[in-house]
């Protein structure tokens, strides 16, 4: 599954009128022909900037990645597919106005500025974003929510010679991986968080999903944690799947939403469940 891949917003209006499904033929046919960059782009030109899309060999690996929405690549077995909950469809360089697809609710927006930080954005009645100073900002995700919960929806990148700053290396180990984040907590002023056993009934539950596919949980991290007697403070999960760490390291970095969660002042504890190549990192604040 690809991840943290960032594509620059195009400012020129685009239809509205194409559905997913037109969208995603289109997408797959460019991706027969001049690859996964040509597919995103035709994805961004109906209005989808998905966090994830990829080519795989049939629905069931679709499914195992959390692709939601797919069309047969021409002349091929293959099918290109995408994780699609929202839309953008009107933007201009001061606002965005985004719609969530069926099943799906808009919620809020995280940007990163120039400095490494994270903001929050509210979006009106309409949907509609005021956009931070394009010189402040480098990358944006809407978050909506969903029937596992919330997800990024929208992954943009404002300006392509900015990169967010991340300090993620060659991790080889969960413990390399979480001394990374901490790197730019305490760049940015916040405590370290510290590394946590997962609660019992959380490790268990959350072990035995991932085995059979890779996302949040379907009940909902909300609905997960009362189900085990668990009433953790500021609760957040973050979910990845990639046999190499730094690879998930720098994703969770380089997603706005991702980021925001792990960077949170209000967050002291962290405890990962893994199972093969899919990891999840429950984060709370202790009791004090």
């Amino acid at each position: 599954m690809l991840q943290a891949q960032f594509i620059t917003i195009l400012l020129a209006a685009h239809s509205a009128t194409l559905d997913a499904d037109s969208a995603l033929a289109d997408a797959a046919r460019a991706q027969a022909t001049f690859g996964a960059f040509a597919a995103r782009r035709q994805l961004a030109l109906h209005g989808f900037h998905p966090f994830a899309l990829g080519r795989v060999s049939g629905h069931l690996q679709a499914k195992a990645e959390g692709l939601s929405h797919c069309a047969p690549i021409p002349n091929s077995e293959d099918l290109f597919c995408a994780r699609l909950s929202a839309r953008l469809i009107d933007q201009s360089p001061v606002h965005l106005r985004v719609q969530a697809l069926p099943g799906f609710t808009v919620l809020y927006a995280h940007w990163v500025g120039h400095d490494g930080r994270v903001r929050q954005l509210k979006p009106d009645i309409a949907g509609i974003f005021d956009l931070p100073s394009k010189d402040d900002s480098v990358a944006l995700g809407v978050t909506v929510r969903g029937p596992l919960g919330p997800e990024t929806g929208l992954y943009l990148r404002f300006q392509p010679n900015d990169s967010l700053t991340d300090p993620c290396g060659s991790e080889a180990n969960l413990d390399d991986l979480l001394g990374a984040i901490n790197t730019l907590r305490i760049e940015q002023g916040n405590s370290p968080l510290r590394s946590a056993m997962a609660p019992k009934g959380y490790a268990h539950a959350r072990g035995q999903e991932l085995d059979r596919q890779f996302g949040h949980s379907p009940l909902g991290l909300g609905r997960l944690l009362r189900n085990q007697g668990l009433r953790l403070r500021h609760a957040a999960e973050v979910v990845a799947q990639d046999s190499n760490l730094s690879a998930i390291c720098r994703g969770w970095m380089l997603s706005p939403s991702h980021r925001a969660a792990l960077l949170d002042a209000r967050r002291d504890q962290i405890a990962f469940v893994q199972r093969g190549d899919r990891i999840s990192a429950l984060l709370w604040r202790r009791k004090l």
